[in-house]
């Protein structure tokens, strides 16, 4: 589901500038995942020039989440919508 929605993510915002891998943390990493489980992840990128694609990469997949009701707003850290 996590690879799906940031493919759906690099549709939106175009083809990702740099190579890069999204790898699970937590309760995923753990196998330990259950249906209210947090998503946690992180980008590992091959360019730290190339971060703004990749911050907006992440904010536009905390979007899709949230619509699925699973994050609140305040652990963005988005100060103005």
């Amino acid at each position: 589901m996590i690879s799906k929605i940031l493919e759906t993510s690099e549709k939106a915002l175009g083809p990702p500038p740099c190579q890069y891998v999204a790898v699970a943390v937590g309760s995923v990493a753990r196998g330990e995942v259950s249906p209210y489980s947090n998503l946690e992840y992180m980008f590992i990128i091959e360019s730290e020039e190339r971060r703004d694609y990749f911050n907006r990469l992440a904010l536009d997949r905390y979007f899709r989440f949230a619509n699925l009701g699973e994050i609140p707003l305040k652990y963005a850290l988005i100060t103005a919508l």
